[in-house]
C-alpha cells in the first residue's frame, strides 16, 4: 500500500472531477512555478501534501496508519499500476 496525492485528493475532495497537478496546486494555492520540469512538478506535489495534512488531522486522521486505511478504502484502491 501506498498514499499519493491522487489517494488522498479523493479522499479530501470526493466531488471533484478533475485531480490534474494544477486543479490541485489550486486549491492549496501552490504556486505553478517549474511545471512540466521533473524537479518542479515533484515539490509541487510535495507542497501540495504538505498542505493536504493539516485538512487530514481535521477529519480525525492524526496517524500514517490512519491515512493509509482511509486510502485503503477508497475505489481507487482497487486499481493497479
Amino acid at each position: 500500500m501506498f498514499i499519493d496525492t491522487l489517494r488522498l485528493a479523493t479522499l479530501l475532495n470526493p466531488s471533484l472531477k478533475d485531480f490534474e497537478l494544477e486543479t490541485l496546486a489550486g486549491i492549496y494555492q501552490v504556486d505553478l512555478h517549474g511545471r512540466h520540469t521533473a524537479l518542479g512538478d515533484a515539490l509541487m506535489t510535495a507542497e501540495v501534501f504538505v498542505r493536504m495534512q493539516p485538512l487530514l488531522f481535521e477529519r480525525g486522521l492524526k496517524r500514517l496508519w490512519d491515512v493509509v486505511e482511509a486510502c485503503r478504502r477508497l475505489p481507487l484502491a482497487r486499481l493497479r499500476y
